[in-house]
């Protein structure tokens, strides 16, 4: 992407109405994927993302890995960009600014379940996350019991 540039209209099609792309690329298989002020999305594959959404970013030229939570878990993804420019940055940024909370509380030993409350740039919303760290089971009842406990305790300490 070249700085101040008008995006192609592969990424301008991507776009909503009065939206406006931060930054894009063009992936390996032809697809574009495109950084807004409030999501990530793209083609090939079609993916469209809320940032509250996009858990993490790991940039490792030319490979972008994206993080996605969602209500059963997360979700992994690799896309391949020959040449991304300025987009990985953007992509880190965006994720940090929806970031309001992150604490991780352990509940056996270190492991544990890390709360993350986000704020969705769009609507101003606080939602919050929560991501079991490998092995921990919360269908156990106490361990749901604990994890309710603690998020309770988060809420009321950050008034979120």
């Amino acid at each position: 992407m070249k700085l101040f540039n008008r995006p192609p209209v592969e990424v301008s099609s991507l776009l909503e109405r009065g939206e406006r792309a931060l930054a894009w690329a063009e992936t390996s298989d032809g697809g574009w994927l495109v950084a807004t002020g409030t999501r990530l999305c793209g083609s090939g594959p079609t993916l469209d993302y809320r940032w509250v959404s996009v858990l993490g970013a790991s940039w490792d030229p030319p490979v972008l890995e994206l993080k996605i939570w969602t209500p059963q878990g997360v979700d992994t993804s690799a896309l391949t960009i020959p040449q991304a420019g300025v987009l990985p940055q953007v992509i880190r940024e965006r994720i940090m600014q929806s970031l309001v909370v992150q604490r991780h509380v352990a509940l056996s030993g270190k492991k544990g379940v890390r709360f993350l409350a986000r704020r969705d740039p769009e609507t101003d919303l606080v939602t919050w996350q929560t991501v079991l760290d490998a092995g921990v089971d919360a269908s156990d009842p106490v361990v749901a019991a604990r994890i309710a406990e603690s998020l309770a305790v988060l809420r009321e300490a950050y008034g979120v």
